[in-house]
């Protein structure tokens, strides 16, 4: 799993073609903002390009834009380190900051965190697990 933008990159450069298909063609990935931060205002920050160097984001609802790059390099920071020796400490700092429950570094924490435990029989980590 992971950020249409880092797929369409990685797509780009590997296969040299700028993926059309339905998903890639919807800003709201069907209304899941997967790849999307959210704006206070609660719309979500979608991309404004042409191609895959813009660095633009507009907010859905207020238009506000935004260079949201920084922050993407900080999610991906974060999906590197992301395994089952440190999912514990992630989940905490996703948690902590402003990210949706779709957004996908909290999917893949969720998922990670879920897998850790699955064979868990403590109450508290199978109540956390539920809720995930």
């Amino acid at each position: 799993l992971d950020c249409r933008r880092n797929i369409q990159r990685k797509t780009m450069k590997e296969w040299i073609f700028a993926c059309k298909c339905d998903i890639c063609s919807d800003p709201s990935e069907y209304g899941s903002h997967f790849s999307s931060f959210q704006c206070p205002c609660g719309g979500f920050y979608y991309e404004q390009y042409d191609n895959i160097d813009n660095h633009e984001w507009k907010c859905s609802e207020c238009q506000k834009g935004e260079d949201l790059r920084e922050k993407y390099l900080m999610v991906n920071d974060l999906q590197k380190r992301l395994d089952e020796d440190n999912v514990d400490e992630i989940l905490k700092i996703v948690e902590e900051a402003p990210y949706h429950n779709n957004f996908y570094i909290t999917t893949l924490c969720f998922m990670k965190y879920i897998d850790k435990h699955k064979t868990s029989n403590d109450r508290e980590i199978l109540d956390v697990v539920v809720d995930k």
